[in-house]
Parts: C-alpha cells; structure tokens; sequence
C-alpha cells in the first residue's frame, strides 16, 4: 500500500475501520468462548508486475482423460515401432581379403619409386630457382654499384659542411 498518497483524512477512516473490526472481533471471541486468530491485515497489495514487464502465463492444466489419451496414442507408437523393425539376423563377416608376398612387394616398390619421383622433381624445382641468368646477375650488380656511389656521395656532401 502505498502511503505517500494517502489524506490525512483517509489514515483517520482507516483508523476508525481497524478499531471497528478490533471491537468486532473481540465480541466474535466472546461470542464463541474461545480465542480466534487475530486478522491479517485488511489491505491486500496489487500483484507486482515483473522486472520485464511481461506477466507469466499461467499454466493450463491436463485432464485425467487427455493425460490418458496421449499415453494409449504413445504405447500404439511404440507397438507399431516393435512389430516394423525387422529381425536383426548376424550378418556373417566379409571375408578377409589376403594379399600374396609378390603383391606386397610390387606395392612398396611403386610406392618407393612415387615418393623418390617427387623428392626428385621437388629439388628440381628448387635448383630452378636458385638459378639466376647472367643478365640479372649483371643488372644487379650494376644496381649495387649505383647505391654505392650514391651512399658514397652524400657521405662526402656532408664531409664538406663548413660549419
């Protein structure tokens, strides 16, 4: 109950009613001889709303009878899935497939000449890159040089700063 907008007028009412309902309640005791409980407070708050802002819904409850229906309808499920499946026979393994000794070695020897193929073409292939034609050679010599010469002329030019 929220108090901060209540009248003065209003907490006087209340008052009133709680003494009224005291007084009632005390002639009910005399009344009956015995000692009743004392009430609860009168005021019962509004449901508070959740921190989301959605209230939940409440859950619907299942009868007797549906829950009934749905476990005959699960149990003729279940027989239909025994009465389909069929009769799961041992099925007798494949048989081992052998490889005779002169196969074996014809395999390891294919595969021996495969892989020294590769090793070869691959170090080919890299000797291939390593080679560089005379023609590069000479233009990356000649590209030396120029850096050279230029390095060597700024370190003169700056050798010759008067100050």
């Amino acid at each position: 109950m929220n108090l901060s907008n209540v009248t003065a007028q209003q907490l006087r009412n209340a008052a009133d009613l709680r003494e009224q309902i005291e007084a009632l309640q005390d002639q009910l005791n005399e009344l009956l001889g015995s000692e009743a409980p004392a009430p609860v407070q009168a005021a019962v708050e509004a449901p508070q709303k959740p921190a989301n802002g959605r209230r939940r819904k409440k859950r619907k409850k299942l009868s007797a009878e549906g829950r009934a229906n749905i476990a005959a309808a699960q149990r003729a499920r279940w027989a239909a899935r025994r009465d389909e499946a069929p009769a799961i026979e041992a099925e007798k393994p494949k048989k081992k497939r052998n490889i005779s000794e002169a196969g074996r070695r014809a395999m390891s020897l294919a595969g021996k000449r495969r892989w020294a193929k590769a090793r070869a073409e691959k170090k080919t292939e890299a000797a291939r890159k390593s080679q560089v034609s005379e023609a590069k050679l000479k233009a990356l010599a000649k590209a030396r040089a120029a850096r050279s010469a230029k390095a060597k002329a700024a370190r003169k030019a700056k050798d010759d700063v008067p100050f």
